[in-house]
């Protein structure tokens, strides 16, 4: 048999050392194009499983990103899609060192951890958010604010606003579809939301004891494209002009929830409405949010003792939402029982509902106990044994199916 005379590179490749390496060519000669080697890494972050190996995938991308320089451009790219900021530690100042040299386009979603009081190591110091180079960071599109935990009553304390300061300053403007800080600020922290008319979710808890300026920056905020509001103090000037203003669609109310004198003129276009953070509300207050809002699909709420004093079932006062699909109900944890078994039996008056849960606190932060009920395909409703439920779990998943089904509905 005629033997196929061997290559240049053949030749050199067998004539090379086990540790022989390849000489890297020039961008414009490499024959890899970013879209195949996206390809690949995509294919290989699916591989190993996406969220469920966050930590291994992070690592896996930083290896390649710093053994292959052909593939260190789209390795970053995903490396530094979703970025979490711990001030004061070392980390943060590695990371705003890489950020500042190349990575700060490539960041999409900023979480920043260990927020408060300053840290005593100066305003420009690299492990401070001042470290943090938002004017780089052309295609940032969400932002998390995380305070340091504070012990009891410390939430309304004076803090440290520099960031606030750094937002207003450098960031870009009409960049943000989300910002999200549960902690209380003042007015004077968030006059960079006004620039941000392209905000789709606000996370917000303005400090309800503050007086509210004649020249609110807030107050005059227009978000054209806001339809996700999760606040507190409803009834404030600055968030119900907010609300009044923009299209919500999926509103979570926090620590006290009102019929405003303008709720019915934004309750119409609701889709999703979470009042369980919020007091207990009584039959008559659940009664005209249902007449106020046809287009729930998900509801959520804390029922006060009238309910089983006066053997009330809420889901007499829900057959007028045609669309709901979703129940999460708190009801008194002293009657959870008695309102479980009397409620359950009439949970087939809201035709439409598939999911519901019955839950009461356990006394701990966001931890909860109680019964999931699911309707099956066939119309007929299974229930889990009764134990903790990862309420703001199972709240996310519902409400993601909700947006998707919106979404394919649109197109």
């Amino acid at each position: 048999m005629d033997q196929v005379p061997a290559t240049a590179t053949q030749i050199a490749v067998d004539d090379a050392s086990p540790f022989f390496s390849p000489v890297l060519t020039p961008a414009s000669q490499r024959i890899l194009v970013p879209e195949l080697i996206g390809a690949f890494l995509d294919a290989l972050m699916h591989e190993m499983g996406f969220n469920e190996n966050v930590t291994m995938i992070d690592r896996e991308l930083l290896n390649i990103a710093q053994c292959s320089r052909l593939f260190q451009e789209e390795a970053e790219r995903r490396l530094y899609t979703s970025v979490k900021f711990f001030v004061g530690s070392t980390r943060a100042r590695d990371l705003a060192t890489v950020m500042r040299a190349r990575t700060a386009k490539y960041v999409r979603y900023l979480k920043i951890f260990n927020y408060g009081a300053a840290r005593g190591r100066g305003d420009t110091s690299i492990f401070s958010v001042a470290g943090i180079p938002f004017s780089l960071m052309t295609g940032l599109d969400g932002i998390e604010v995380h305070f340091a935990h504070a012990r009891k009553g410390d939430d309304i304390a004076p803090y440290d606003d520099r960031l606030f300061q750094i937002l207003d300053r450098d960031l870009q403007d009409n960049i943000l579809k989300g910002f999200r800080c549960a902690h209380p600020l003042s007015r004077s922290c968030v006059p960079f939301l006004s620039r941000q008319r392209t905000l789709e979710v606000l996370q917000i808890n303005l400090i309800s004891i503050e007086p509210v300026p004649t020249e609110d920056v807030v107050n005059r905020a227009t978000f054209p494209k806001l339809t996700t509001i999760i606040g507190s103090i409803i009834d404030s000037p600055s968030l119900s002009s907010i609300i009044e203003r923009s299209a919500i669609q999926y509103f979570t109310p926090l620590h006290t929830f009102g019929l405003s004198p303008g709720w019915s003129s934004y309750s119409h276009q609701l889709i999703t409405l979470d009042v369980a953070h919020c007091q207990a509300l009584d039959p008559s207050t659940v009664e005209e949010v249902a007449r106020c809002s046809p287009r729930l699909q998900l509801f959520m709420v804390k029922l006060d003792h009238q309910w089983e004093e006066k053997k009330i079932n809420i889901f007499d006062r829900l057959t007028q939402l045609a669309h709901l699909e979703v129940v999460g109900i708190l009801p008194e944890p002293s009657t959870f029982n008695d309102y479980f078994i009397s409620t359950v039996g009439h949970i087939r008056a809201c035709k439409g509902l598939r999911s519901l849960v019955i839950v009461v606190s356990t006394g701990e932060t966001n931890q909860f106990c109680g019964i999931e009920m699911q309707r099956t395909v066939r119309k007929a409703w299974t229930q889990t044994t009764p134990g903790v439920i990862d309420i703001i779990g199972w709240k996310a998943k519902h409400v993601e199916r909700i947006e998707l089904s919106r979404k394919k509905t649109a197109a």
